[in-house]
């Protein structure tokens, strides 16, 4: 039996259809399996842009009530002052007229 160049080619014709053909199958199957995950892939998007978007909102209103709160401390902080005053002014006042009292006794 004698082995041919012919033979060769053939042989080798037969390996690269064979290869080939495997990539093929390979690719297929690939592309099945992707097509099957693809949905699930989006739709992961979708639940982190909603959820991201969600984020932002909360994330807003946490300013918002952050910038509020400091607001009212700001005014809060501002009655006490007031408060302090006059605090101290009636003090000062009833101070005076205890002065009196006993300067008149």
């Amino acid at each position: 039996m004698q082995i041919t160049d012919e033979k060769v080619k053939e042989n080798f014709v037969i390996r690269a259809l064979k290869q080939i053909g495997t990539f093929f199958i390979f690719t297929m199957v690939f592309a099945i399996v992707f097509s099957f995950l693809q949905p699930r892939v989006y739709k992961t998007h979708s639940e982190y842009l909603s959820i991201k978007e969600k984020y932002d909102n909360l994330q807003k209103e946490y300013d918002s009530l952050n910038e509020k709160i400091s607001n009212d401390t700001n005014a809060l902080n501002s009655k006490k002052e007031d408060l302090t005053k006059s605090n101290e002014d009636l003090q000062n006042k009833l101070n005076s007229l205890n002065k009196e009292i006993q300067s008149l006794n």
